[in-house]
């Protein structure tokens, strides 16, 4: 009777589903049906009691502190290694350690002994999702836990990344996510996990490639010699293959990964996204895209490919498209709390400098033409007045409106 109420409490609404669990803690439920757990009862009652379990650790911070100081862990715990409750004891340990560091170590703490048994003397049969989620959620969070236990973690989620089963394979990546938040881990991890990423890439995928995309950014912040390996082994290649099929939910962790890379200034990244069908996708996703988050990771990309690309190059893609993207970056990051406003303006600086050089060329410089027929310099001339843009912004938009003194004294459109 409770399993079917609490299995039809989220139809109803999150209030009542929160208010039922309130009630079970409040109560002798949870103590009652422990009891009853340790008894030579029929299994499909045990996996009742289970179900219940599981969707009630999955409630809030009090909630699962409640649950904890009921005995839970402690009742569960001489059952993990049963095959037939295994699964289910894994996820309600999992849901457990999923909210804070505190949590996570009393759970740790309790568990660590019995779940080192599951993972190194029964590898296969601990090779299911519940089991790679308990360890990818022990692995998250700051300070992580001791480097002796971790080792086992890693040879674990090393291998559950090498499974047929998807989900298992983004559960055991995103713990290797959580690693590689520190840089101790990244070094021991980035050669087994290359493949790794190469393989999920290609996988097709969405949530796949959305853990893959989020790991290698994470690796790259700590080490920046990771993004020529990347290249090296054909993940940018890899990435303009898929460039015209993605969607709206892998979009920006994927240009938030590729700018990553690019600022890494590794080989020649940025010349590689410049010669391919990929750049032109970034600039439409900065052109049109609705979805400002986006625009703003797509914007990262090109800002940080003008960084590291040399001139020449420069002077051959250049063109309005590019401008009319500026103009959308700046639009949006102007009106929000981007840093992205700033490197803009600095970009913008620096294509200016490019425009004088080439200027004997053509008698005027064409970048101020295009800056304008953009609109980005109306934009600019309205941002100069705003009390609430950094002086850094200030400073920067006073040096670009340097380019127009000679002819008008002041910044204005034509």
């Amino acid at each position: 009777m409770l399993k079917e109420i609490v299995k039809k409490a989220p139809e109803v609404s999150n209030e009542f589903e929160t208010r039922l669990f309130d009630m079970i803690l409040m109560t002798i439920t949870i103590p009652r049906m422990l009891q009853i757990f340790q008894k030579a009862i029929d299994n499909e009652v045990k996996m009742n009691i289970l179900y219940i379990l599981v969707n009630v650790s999955s409630g809030n911070t009090q909630q699962i502190i409640k649950m904890i100081q009921l005995g839970v862990i402690e009742q569960l715990l001489p059952f993990m290694l049963t095959n037939q409750f295994k699964r289910d004891i894994c996820w309600v340990f999992a849901n457990l350690a999923s909210e804070n560091v505190k949590l996570r170590d009393e759970v740790m703490n309790r568990i660590i002994n019995v779940l080192l048994c599951l993972i190194r003397d029964n590898t296969e049969q601990a090779m299911f999702v519940e089991c790679t989620r308990l360890i990818s959620n022990l692995c998250s969070f700051t300070p992580k836990p001791s480097y002796s236990i971790v080792t086992h973690f890693i040879e674990y989620l090393i291998h559950a990344a090498t499974m047929n089963d998807s989900t298992i394979v983004s559960q055991a990546l995103l713990g290797l996510d959580y690693l590689c938040e520190e840089s101790i881990y990244c070094q021991e991890l980035k050669q087994p996990l290359l493949p790794l990423f190469i393989k999920g890439i290609k996988s097709g995928n969405e949530e796949l490639m959305i853990v893959v995309l989020q790991c290698i950014g994470t690796l790259i912040l700590n080490d920046n010699t990771f993004a020529q390996e990347l290249v090296n082994n054909g993940f940018i290649n890899e990435i303009i293959t898929i460039s015209d099929y993605i969607t709206d939910k892998i979009t920006p962790i994927l240009m938030y990964c590729l700018a990553n890379i690019v600022a890494c200034k590794q080989g020649n990244v940025g010349l590689l996204i410049v010669n391919s069908k990929l750049f032109k996708n970034i600039l439409v996703e900065i052109n049109t895209s609705p979805n400002h988050d986006i625009v703003i990771e797509a914007g990262w990309v090109l800002i940080n490919v003008l960084a590291v690309i040399d001139e020449d190059v420069m002077n051959k893609i250049l063109n309005i498209d590019i401008f009319d993207s500026f103009y959308r970056i700046l639009s949006i990051s102007y009106s929000g709390t981007y840093d992205i406003l700033f490197y803009t303006l600095k970009i913008i600086i620096k294509i200016l400098e490019v425009g004088e050089k080439e200027s004997h060329f053509h008698g005027f410089n064409c970048y101020q033409t295009m800056l304008e027929e953009s609109n980005c310099v109306g934009l600019l001339d309205g941002m100069k007045e705003d009390c609430i843009l950094s002086v850094e912004n200030q400073e920067l938009i006073a040096e670009i409106e340097k380019y127009w003194e000679d002819d008008n004294n002041q910044m204005e459109l034509n």
